[in-house]
């Protein structure tokens, strides 16, 4: 008889923290390309209590493990969305959890004496599809899963152009590299 072992890829422990000293734990788990999740354990009793943080220990083959704390706050605006699947799912493959908070929650990013606001709308297809609104040339973008710093993403702009930009490792950052550009072509 012949037995198979699967290779665990990566295994995010998470533990949430309540106001009452309650204590939530589960696991998220990557094999093979297949995604698991335990079910919650409250040890001590389900609480009625806010969220205070989210403690995310990440351990995987061939990889130290990675200690992340997010706040009560920032989870619940995940929760709150029903984005928490995917933001674990993307400290799972290795991402920041602060960064990658931000790009699903959306962001405010300034711009000369402006700002635009820029609100994922979609995540299918392999792509979170963000609208971008108040910045008068840009008013899409999408950025593909499991982005790595220099890869390049896409920028569609109001004259119906797309253009690629830099991924620099946050979705601020990035689109804030792709307005200078941007600005600096209209100036020459």
């Amino acid at each position: 008889m012949q037995t198979t072992t699967h290779l665990t890829v990566a295994v995010l422990s998470v533990r949430i923290y309540t106001q009452d000293s309650r204590v939530g734990i589960y696991a998220v788990e990557l094999q093979d390309g297949n995604r698991r999740q335990t079910s919650i354990d409250w040890p001590f009793g389900v609480s009625d209590q806010s969220t205070v943080k989210v403690h995310l220990e990440l351990a995987g083959a061939g990889r130290e493990i990675s200690t992340q704390v997010i706040s009560g706050d920032l989870w619940r605006d995940l929760e709150s969305q029903d984005l928490e699947d995917e933001f674990l799912d993307r400290v799972l493959r290795g991402a920041d959890a602060q960064v990658a908070a931000a790009d699903l929650l959306g962001t405010t990013i300034q711009f000369a004496d402006a700002e635009a606001k820029v609100y994922r709308v979609n995540s299918e297809h392999g792509y979170d599809d963000y609208d971008v609104i108040g910045h008068p040339v840009v008013h899409r973008i999408t950025v593909g899963h499991g982005i790595k710093k220099g890869d390049i993403f896409n920028v569609y702009c109001a004259d119906s152009r797309k253009v690629g930009g830099q991924w620099t490792g946050s979705l601020d950052s990035s689109f804030a590299s792709v307005l200078q550009t941007l600005a600096s072509e209209s100036a020459a």
